[in-house]
């Protein structure tokens, strides 16, 4: 009995002391997380049309806008899913991911692309002419 109360502490002890690691984001989520502080149109101009635009009054204002694709078979398939949420006066103050292998070595042109979707604050992204 006394063993086995000795070797439950320990087990404790040593899974207490593993500290989590934390992963760097994978662009996708680097990317989409630039838009912060932006306004939602600059976005709306790079990335596309959301799939999902929600506004919470019926003249516009304050909202959520959604991008979401997926790709690939059934063992590697991707989702990349991005949500920005707006002010009323059009500014990102907040963006979620769901980031599932979203790489840009993957064969949709969409991933081969992404580096695309980033922000670029003082010129236009390659390949937008405005």
């Amino acid at each position: 009995m006394q063993n086995l109360f000795l070797g439950m502490a320990v087990f404790f002890l040593v899974a207490c002391a593993a500290e989590p690691t934390v992963k760097d984001p994978d662009p996708f989520t680097s990317y989409a997380m630039e838009w912060r502080g932006a306004q939602i149109e600059e976005m709306i101009k790079v990335w596309g049309a959301p799939r999902e635009l929600q506004q919470y009054s019926p003249e516009g204002g304050a909202g959520t806008a959604t991008w979401r694709t997926f790709a690939g078979g059934d063992e590697e398939r991707s989702r990349c899913q991005a949500t920005a949420w707006f002010d009323a006066e059009g500014t990102i103050t907040f963006v979620e991911t769901i980031s599932q292998f979203c790489v840009p070595q993957r064969g949709s042109p969409y991933f081969r692309n992404m580096e695309m979707l980033k922000r670029y604050p003082d010129r236009a992204p390659p390949g937008l002419v405005e």
